[in-house]
Formats: structure tokens, sequence, C-alpha cells
């Protein structure tokens, strides 16, 4: 987990959850302090941080319980040496919680080509390989305008 230089509670509610599930089990770093995309590509980018399968999680983002296992269970299929992403749609609710709709659904074919001209996949919905960091490393913490294009 990083925290990207929250001013209000984060920092506590951070640190009763590690409590609460185990210190082994959670690590919180402090983040960049610079927006939400340096910090993504902060943690995509740290080589301090190990595994074979990585997402970025928001603090407002509320994820389907089986999100991950759905994303490996795709992920395995492709060769670890090969770039891959996993993504979806996103399921829009309002602040109560009552689905509102989806995001856009593209009609073109979920490309690297397509994916270079229009953002195809909310950052909520990314779950990706190593081999796909490994190319996020190469292009390095940016000033990007978000994480997801």
């Amino acid at each position: 987990m990083s925290d990207d230089g929250s001013t209000d509670r984060t920092p506590h509610i951070l640190a009763e959850f590690k409590s609460k599930v185990g210190a082994h089990r959670v690590t919180i770093r402090s983040g960049s302090a610079k927006g939400f995309a340096r910090n993504y590509l902060g943690l995509a980018c740290d080589e301090t941080i190990p595994g074979n399968f990585f997402a970025f999680g928001d603090q407002d983002d509320i994820w389907e319980s089986d999100k991950l296992a759905r994303a490996v269970e795709w992920l395995t299929t492709v060769s670890p040496s090969v770039p891959a992403l996993y993504c979806s749609r996103t399921r829009l609710i309002d602040e109560t919680g009552k689905g509102v709709g989806l995001s856009r659904l593209f009609i073109g074919r979920p490309t690297f080509a397509n994916a270079l001209v229009q953002s195809i996949a909310g950052g909520n919905t990314m779950v990706f390989n190593q081999a796909t960091r490994q190319l996020i490393r190469l292009c390095g913490v940016t000033d990007a305008p978000t994480h997801d294009w």
C-alpha cells in the first residue's frame, strides 16, 4: 500500500488494517506526494515489491470479489515473457453504492495499437504481469497525466 500524502485519517486507517490482517501481510509506504499517477508509477517501478501480477486500487474503488482470481486465471494463459494486461469495464455506482451504468464499451479490439491512441482500460480494472511491469520500469516515473493512459 502507498499513502500519497493523505491529510485525513488514512494513515490511522491503514495502521488499523495492518494490525487486523497481520503486519507480515501488509507493507505501507509513503508515496511521492506528487499525485496519483506518480504514486502508482512509483509502485510499479519499485524493484523491492515482489510479485508476478500487479493491480492498482484507489481509495474509492470497490472490486468484485473474484476480480483478482479472474485476472490471474487469464494472465496465466499468456507466456510470462509476454507483456499482458487484464482489464474490464468499470461498473459505475452512485454514493449509496447503487449501480448507475458501465464505462464506455470500445468497439475496437483491446490491442496495443488501440491503447496508444485511446484509454481502453480504467486503472481500477487493470491487472498486469511481470513482463508488463518491466515495460513500465523502462519508462520510469514520469509526469504522465494519469497512470492508465
